[in-house]
């Protein structure tokens, strides 16, 4: 989690540290340039590296799936029924 220094919006950030592979970053912002503008992925607003870190910047959609279902907001119909339309969207 961080903030958008310029606008104060919540953004997702994901850190690469030193000494870990740099494609697994790298790949995975190839598949959200990929999937841009799909419905429920995440922007890229920024990707790069910063000292020895690599990083992907991201639009914050909210928790994840697995802290709601960490926090029993969610119970197991409602996990299914969301993944499989996500799913489905995906490959349309």
């Amino acid at each position: 989690m961080g903030k958008d220094i310029r606008t104060d919006a919540k953004v997702a950030l994901k850190i690469g540290r030193p000494g870990q592979s740099s494609s697994t970053l790298n790949h995975e912002y190839n598949v959200y340039t990929n999937i841009a503008g799909s419905p429920c992925a995440s922007s890229v607003l920024w990707y790069g590296k910063e000292d020895v870190y690599e990083i992907i910047v991201l639009e914050y959609l909210g928790d994840s799936v697995g802290d709601l279902i960490r926090k029993e907001s969610l119970d197991g119909g409602w996990v299914f029924s969301h993944a499989s339309q996500m799913v489905c969207s995906f490959y349309r």
